[in-house]
C-alpha cells in the first residue's frame, strides 16, 4: 500500500486509506479492499481534497444487512451493537451455505456477512468458530446507515412509537422501552 501511494505521490493519505479500506483477513494475510483503494486514489489524483467514501457499497445492494437487521432480536442486536463498538463476536461460520439456505436461520447471518465481506476474522480460527469484526470505517458506515434506515422505516410505520420515542427524548429518558404494556404509557420498541 505504501509503495502504491508513494508511486502516485499520495503518501499523506495512508492513514485515511488504512482507516477506511483496510482490515480484511484472508487466511494469514491482511488485505485492503483493492476496489476502494483504486477508486479513492483515482479521485485523489484529480482532486486532492477528495474525502474517503464507501465505493464498495456502490458495487452491490446492501439489502442483506437490512434484512438481517430487521430480523435481529435480543442477543443478536446486542452482538451487532458490540460489533459497532469495535468489538468481536465469536460465531460458527459455514462458508458452504447455498443460496437456498441463506435465510433458513438467523444464525446463517454471520456466515453470510462474513463471506460477503461485511465482517472479517480477527485472530486465529478455533475450529469453525471465528472471532468476527467489522473490518473498517467504510463497512461500519454501511451498518450505521442500514440501522438508521431500519429505525426510520419502523418509526414511519408506527406513528405512536415515534411519538413515544420523541417524548422520551424530550424527557431525557434514555432507558430502553420493552414491548410490555404499561398503564397510561405507549408501547415502544427501540433498537
Amino acid at each position: 500500500m505504501r509503495e502504491l501511494l508513494e508511486y502516485y505521490e499520495l503518501s499523506e493519505f495512508y492513514g485515511a486509506i488504512k482507516e477506511w479500506y483496510d482490515g480484511y483477513r484472508f487466511g494469514n494475510v491482511d488485505v485492503y479492499c483493492p476496489w476502494d483503494v483504486i477508486c479513492y486514489c483515482d479521485k485523489l489524483r484529480t482532486n486532492p481534497e477528495a474525502q474517503p467514501e464507501a465505493f464498495w457499497s456502490n458495487t452491490s445492494g446492501n439489502e442483506i444487512i437490512r434484512h438481517f437487521i430487521g430480523m435481529a432480536r435480543g442477543i443478536i442486536r446486542q452482538e451487532i451493537e458490540r460489533l459497532m463498538a469495535g468489538e468481536t463476536v465469536e460465531k460458527i461460520v459455514r462458508q458452504e451455505l447455498t443460496y437456498k439456505e441463506l435465510y433458513d436461520s438467523i444464525d446463517n447471518m454471520w456466515s453470510i456477512l462474513f463471506t460477503t465481506g461485511y465482517l472479517t476474522q480477527r485472530g486465529k480460527p478455533e475450529g469453525k468458530k471465528l472471532a468476527l469484526a467489522i473490518p473498517n470505517r467504510e463497512i461500519r458506515d454501511i451498518f450505521e446507515a442500514q440501522i438508521l434506515e431500519w429505525v426510520q422505516d419502523t418509526a414511519r410505520q408506527d406513528g405512536a412509537a415515534l411519538e413515544a420515542f420523541c417524548e422520551a427524548f424530550r424527557e431525557g429518558n434514555v432507558g430502553v422501552y420493552s414491548p410490555i404494556k404499561r398503564p397510561g404509557k405507549a408501547t415502544v420498541i427501540f433498537w
